[in-house]
């Protein structure tokens, strides 16, 4: 069961925050990150073979393309779980609206939809 709505503000407010921030990382020009060197292409492919085997594997080999890209993706889906567990999609929904529309363009109103949306799925009921 569930908290009442009013007993989850303080936290709701917590999360909506933290999600406009990472929204906001997550949106910005993503910064020069290093491409693998070239000269490592055979060895590279190697390690990604071996890394594919394990999800934790996956999970790294994101991280070595794009380190504060993911971290913002985990965040946003860390979030999305918990606004699930203490109050289903309709607080998902909820707050996605509201966080995806702070001051922004409405083209960025979409991305920020779009990143939340796609993060989400699969969370509970929640279908990208």
């Amino acid at each position: 069961m569930t908290a009442p709505v009013t007993a989850l503000a303080p936290e709701v407010q917590l999360i909506e925050r933290s999600l406009d921030a990472l929204l906001a990382a997550a949106t910005e020009t993503r910064p020069p990150w290093p491409a693998r060197d070239p000269g490592l292409r055979p060895i590279g492919a190697v390690l990604q073979e071996q890394l594919a085997r394990t999800p934790a594997g996956n999970d790294a080999a994101e991280l070595f393309d794009n380190p504060v890209g993911e971290m913002v993706r985990q965040g946003v889906t860390t979030l999305g779980r918990r606004l699930h567990e203490i109050g289903g999609t309709t607080l998902m929904q909820d707050v996605l609206y509201r966080v995806a529309g702070r001051g922004c363009s409405a083209a960025e109103m979409d991305r920020r939809i779009g990143i939340m949306d796609h993060r989400w799925s699969g969370i509970g009921q929640w279908m990208a």
